[in-house]
Parts: structure tokens; sequence; C-alpha cells
């Protein structure tokens, strides 16, 4: 999901809704198309250049938030690869330990303590060196990227993404699909049914079929799992026109209501 700081909503009175971006404007999806590119060459990359790059982008845009949003969006979909973290953190330890002994020794050359707890560890220097801090989040290398290519789908994945962090400060949601389960793609469906889904389902009258998720309190929001599963199911009706959802949604210490579909522009 998107971090708060990138949540962008639209208030008025008393109701908010995703502020979408207008996927049919010639600068959002140029801008889409540069974190593409940026993102295409990217692999082999740390987080951490990466977030450099965006930064560049972020610098000459009229828009910083939407460009963090959709580069988000396409970290949300790539791959990073995985370390053994306590092995590194390990590591880390003995280097820390052998250079305290020489500081208090008096002998601390950093080349030779490196030398020494590499030879401990059974590791070349280089390697220990190189490694030490692989396991930090903006030191994990780009694997695969995001299977995103077109601006378009980008923006379409980005707002999919707004929707499903707003539902997300949802206290209450109430979604009816006029023309049934059917329009749920099968792989969704089994989720809703289960027995164990943070979502409630009814069907109702006219063949229509309903589902709803409730917080534990005024004060709480309802399960990230129950956001994440009827955002996804929004996004499989994103083109479809006979669905709504409404809902109370808690933002900023208010309680703002929520009305879906509406223009995404």
């Amino acid at each position: 999901m998107l971090s708060r700081d990138l949540l962008r909503v639209k208030t008025e009175d008393k109701s908010i809704r995703p502020s979408w971006i207008d996927r049919e404007r010639p600068p959002y999806l140029d801008l889409a198309d540069k974190l593409l590119v940026l993102h295409g060459g990217a692999r082999g990359w740390t987080r951490g250049r990466i977030e450099e790059a965006v930064t560049g982008i972020v610098l000459e845009s009229a828009w910083p938030k939407m460009v963090r949003g959709l580069a988000h969006t396409l970290i949300e979909g790539a791959h990073f690869e995985a370390v053994d973290r306590e092995e590194l953190e390990g590591r880390r330890r003995c280097l820390f330990l052998e250079a305290a002994r020489s500081r208090v020794a008096g002998t601390y050359v950093r080349e030779k303590v490196i030398d020494r707890s590499a030879k401990l560890l059974e590791l070349d220097s280089s390697t220990l060196e190189e490694d030490l801090y692989r396991d930090l989040p903006l030191e994990a290398r780009l694997l695969r990227v995001s299977p995103v290519q077109a601006p378009v789908d980008l923006i379409d994945a980005y707002n999919d993404l707004l929707t499903t962090t707003l539902l997300a400060e949802s206290v209450r949601v109430e979604c009816t699909i006029e023309a049934g389960e059917t329009r749920i793609p099968p792989e969704l469906m089994e989720r809703v049914l289960d027995p164990k889904t943070p979502l409630d389902w009814k069907r109702l009258e006219g063949g229509a079929f309903g589902l709803h998720a409730q917080a534990a309190s005024k004060k709480s929001r309802f399960p990230r799992g129950a956001a994440e599963l009827l955002g996804m199911i929004l996004a499989a009706l994103r083109n479809e026109t006979d669905w709504q959802l409404e809902g109370t949604v808690r933002w900023k210490r208010r309680s703002y209501a929520l009305a879906l579909p509406g223009s995404r522009s």
C-alpha cells in the first residue's frame, strides 16, 4: 500500500474520495513513462540508488507526491533480493567487536581489523567489506522489475493502489455488485467465500451481491486484509458500471463519507 504521506485524497464537506490520476492527460502519461524507463534500466540497482534517481525526477516535477506514488507502485510490483539478515548481522558484530578491541589496545588500523575479522569468519576481506550492510532495506538489489510496462497501465495500477490504501483507512464499507458475484474473478471469489475471509458477504434481492467490512471500533480501521481483498475486487471491476461502494473513513481525526465509483479525473 501507499504510506499515509503519499495518500492523495479530495475532501469536500463531509465526503472523501481518492484523488485519482487522469489516465488521459499527456503530462501524467509522460511522467509515468519517465518512471517506467528509469525502473526498466534499474535491474541490479540498490533500493537506495533507485530512490535517489526518483528524487531527481521529483525535484523536476510539479507533482512530487504523484511521482513518489507512481514510483512506489512500481516498487510494489518489483522483486528485490532476499539475504540472510541473521548472518550479516553476525558478521557486523564480529567486525565491531574486533574494532573495539583494537581501539582499546591502541592498535586500530581499519584494513587490519577487516582482514582479521574476515579470517575469523572464513571470508575474503573484500566480501566482508562489500556485504557489510547488504541486509539494510536501502541496500537490497532489484532482481525483477514490475510487470507493468505501459504508462496508462502504471496509472491504473497507481489508482487501484490509492483506492486500496484509502479503504484501509475505513471504519465501515458496504459494496454492492448489481450483476452478482459472477463479476468477481474466480480466484478472488474463492477468497471471498473462504470462512476465514476478512469480508462478510451476502446475496441480495434481484441477484445482487453484497460485501461488508466493519472495524472493531469507531476509533480503529477494519483489517488490512479486508482492504487488500476488496481493493483487488474493485480493480477487477474498474471498467464496470454495475457496482457501488459506500462507507465511512477516518481521516485526520475526522469521519468522512466515501462513495465509489466516481470520475477518475
